[in-house]
């Protein structure tokens, strides 16, 4: 069973990083321009986005990903159903987590579409050629490292930044008969 940190985080700090897994979310979904291509349906492109989602690391990422996920998942069900957290513990790690697991090929597949969608054949050629240079290799290896020091970094820093602001408006939510968290 996996590590679930400490039971006791607060309300705030949950909800900061959930906000930051939305935020992060946005970001990586926003529409890009008119001007990129739409080869979605074009078999060459769509094998070449595979090919691209396979040798960017697009699966350890989401692996990673899944795996920041269960925990928080877990903890939040947890906290449902205080008192009962080995019964949930255990729904979660023979149910839940394998079959969110079990999901991984559709991702990738969403993903392989999504390349192409957003990117002609011609330029899913160049990234998957990069992807297969020593440089686009590296990439691959340090990103989910780099991920990782970067969602650290994004939540420290988030949460101070939303409690600095809480605090600086603490007055305003008083006035509305509302209370902070801090």
């Amino acid at each position: 069973m996996k590590d679930h940190g400490p039971r006791n985080r607060t309300a705030p700090c949950r909800r900061l990083r959930w906000l930051g897994a939305a935020i992060l979310l946005a970001a990586a979904t926003v529409p890009l321009s008119a001007a990129q291509a739409q080869d979605a349906e074009d078999p060459k492109s769509l094998a070449l986005a595979a090919q691209l989602v396979e040798i960017a690391g697009t699966k350890r990422v989401m692996n990673q990903m899944l795996d920041q996920m269960g925990p928080m998942l877990t903890h939040l069900i947890e906290r449902a159903n205080p008192g009962k957290e080995a019964q949930v513990d255990e729904v979660m790690e023979r149910f839940v987590l394998p079959k969110i697991a079990d999901s991984m090929s559709d991702l990738m597949h969403e993903s392989a579409l999504l390349y192409a969608k957003h990117f002609t054949t011609e330029e899913l050629g160049q990234l998957v050629g990069f992807y297969q240079s020593p440089v686009g290799q590296k990439l691959t290896q340090e990103l989910p490292g780099m991920m990782q020091e970067m969602s650290g970094f994004a939540k420290m820093e988030g949460q101070k930044v939303a409690l600095d602001a809480l605090k600086a408006y603490a007055d305003e939510f008083r006035k509305r008969g509302l209370q902070t968290p801090i």
